[in-house]
């Protein structure tokens, strides 16, 4: 009866399938009215099919068939699933069609609202994946689960996908949202790309489900750009409309058979790993200083950093920033925005890390390793305010801004993070998102990609390598306990690493002072910046001679300097010619 049971999901999955691409003729041929009564079709059950009376009477019977197949599989649950929670499941399916039909109804009584066009279509998609779990549940077979980034990041991709089925019908019965569905769209192929270099490729299943769920991904999104260049034709618009939902089927069982984070389970939070270099100690209540220990978490000083360095982007492309109130209200909710993504970027990092952190004297007064916070507060309140800032900058400034913000949460914690265990090139890889707060102020302030936004990313990007370099260089003996192969811990005597910093900081100091040359400032920053530029390759010279700790320091310092300085330098230099 269980096989029985499991391949009739799997056709009321296929029927589903079909009533969603009906639905979405029924929107792209303009049908939805051609039947002005409800339940039945002109007072008929089979009315005339002329017309947009074909499509409109044609979903209604499928929605019927629908119905009738769901409250089957709830009788069929009830009486021979034993499992309680899928009985659950079955009967929420039932209901959720139920609700589905009174608001089917509702939008053409009130002659298609756009608020209940809009949830009938996101509740079509909810039943949808209420039935693919079903089918998956029934199924029995999973995935061997791969690491808490992997589950987590999977059920991310999966919210991300409903989300952007929800601002795809908000455009489809609004006409307005077109830009937040495009960006969606980028920051979903991001997550699936991530999934894929989180996988273990190992796992063959995995693998082909992850290859599978790029492809339709990718397909999805040549279909929306077909959408929009050729007018929205009807056949296309309703395959954008199915290959969606297909994708959102596919993220799901991807999810559901990687199985839940343990780390959120009950059982998870019972145990403490015997091994675990945190398991001696004990998580506190709630002291006084218990917010001093999330705001440590988002580290308050590189946020700093990071705000002044968009500022400079910001002011850039808006010069008149304190001569306008909306371009400063615009400014500060793009500091608010990004102190948040920032804040979260950096406390997500510190939970994956949170073993390793532990093991180094430089990270082991962190909060997580003192378990000052426990795991799971700490990735639920990082999780939160990372949404919070990338909503604020999506809807409040402008879609490129939170697009860009987005890029750089998922190449530092996804890219960045776990490569940092792997190779000593990850130093590469993790400039990149370091170099994006300067870009993302350009985008905030209405600049285009382009020259300045290249410039500001490359002076950024080049200026990191020699700073973590020498941060390395410091504390290598703690990336070594714990296992990272920093380029300093694989090169003890130094010269290798000395090479790349002098090498580095010479590249830096002609792009520095390209701005000058492009005629974006003045003689001003000119020598601010050569002077800057002249003073952090010589002490890299000097760290290249002494090879010690020492210098290694007064590197760290010097570049500490060095950026501020010259971003103050650039200001003035617009100011000043």
């Amino acid at each position: 009866m269980r096989v029985f049971l499991h391949k009739y999901i799997q056709a009321l999955v296929a029927a589903t399938l079909i009533l969603i691409v009906m639905g979405a003729l029924v929107t792209s041929t303009g049908s939805a009215l051609a039947v002005p009564d409800w339940p039945l079709s002109f007072g008929r059950f089979f009315p005339s099919m002329l017309g947009g009376v074909f499509f409109e009477h044609g979903h209604r019977m499928m929605a019927g068939t629908v119905a009738f197949l769901t409250l089957v599989l709830s009788v069929l649950l009830w009486r021979y699933e034993e499992r309680g929670r899928i009985r659950s499941l079955g009967y929420a399916a039932l209901g959720l069609v139920v609700a589905q039909a009174l608001l089917g109804g509702l939008t053409v009584l009130l002659k298609l609202p756009p608020a209940v066009s809009i949830a009938h279509a996101c509740l079509a998609q909810t039943f949808f994946c209420v039935i693919v779990a079903l089918a998956v549940f029934t199924e029995g077979r999973e995935f061997r689960l791969t690491d808490e980034t992997f589950s987590v990041l999977s059920w991310m991709t999966t919210g991300a996908i409903y989300l952007q089925l929800f601002l795809g019908a908000m455009f489809r019965h609004t006409g307005h949202g077109l830009h937040y569905h495009i960006v969606m769209a980028g920051m979903v192929l991001l997550l699936v790309v991530g999934l894929l270099a989180r996988a273990d490729h190992s796992e063959t299943g995995l693998f082909r489900h992850l290859l599978l769920l790029l492809g339709s991904v990718v397909i999805q999104i040549g279909l929306g750009l077909a959408v929009i260049l050729t007018g929205r034709p009807v056949w296309m618009t309703a395959a954008h409309v199915g290959v969606g939902a297909l994708t959102l089927a596919s993220s799901l069982m991807l999810s559901l058979k990687s199985g839940w984070p343990h780390h959120l389970s009950s059982a998870h939070r019972a145990e403490t790993s015997k091994n675990s270099p945190l398991a001696s100690r004990q998580v506190v209540g709630w002291p006084r200083g218990r917010w001093k220990s999330y705001i440590e978490l988002t580290k308050p000083r590189i946020t700093l950093m990071v705000l002044m360095t968009a500022f400079g982007g910001f002011f850039l492309s808006r010069p008149d920033v304190f001569h306008s109130a909306s371009s400063l209200r615009v400014l500060l909710h793009t500091l608010a925005g990004l102190a948040l993504v920032v804040g979260g970027a950096n406390g997500l990092n510190q939970y994956w890390e949170r073993e390793l952190d532990a093991l180094m004297r430089r990270t082991q007064r962190r909060p997580l390793p003192q378990k000052r916070l426990a795991p799971r507060e700490a990735l639920v309140f990082c999780l939160v305010i990372t949404a919070a800032g990338l909503a604020e900058l999506a809807l409040t400034v402008n879609p490129m801004s939170g697009f860009l913000a987005w890029l750089a949460v998922v190449l530092y914690v996804c890219v960045y993070t776990p490569l940092k265990r792997k190779t000593f090139l990850s130093t590469l890889v993790g400039a990149v998102p370091g170099a994006m707060p300067p870009v993302i102020g350009w985008a905030a302030g209405g600049g285009h990609p382009g020259t300045v936004a290249a410039l500001l990313f490359s002076i950024l990007f080049l200026w990191q390598l020699p700073h973590f370099l020498a941060i390395a260089w410091i504390y290598r003996d703690d990336y070594g306990r714990a296992g990272f192969p920093m380029l300093p811990v694989l090169d003890p005597q130094g010269g290798r690493t000395s090479r790349h910093i002098i090498f580095w900081c010479l590249v830096l100091l002609p792009v520095s002072l390209l701005p000058s040359f492009l005629g974006m400032t003045g003689i001003v920053y000119f020598f601010g910046a050569l002077a800057l530029g002249l003073g952090l390759l010589g002490f890299g010279i000097n760290l290249a001679v002494s090879r010690s700790s020492s210098g290694a320091r007064r590197l760290f310092l010097a570049s500490d300097i060095y950026l501020p300085a010259l971003f103050a330098f650039m200001l003035c230099g617009m100011v000043i010619p």
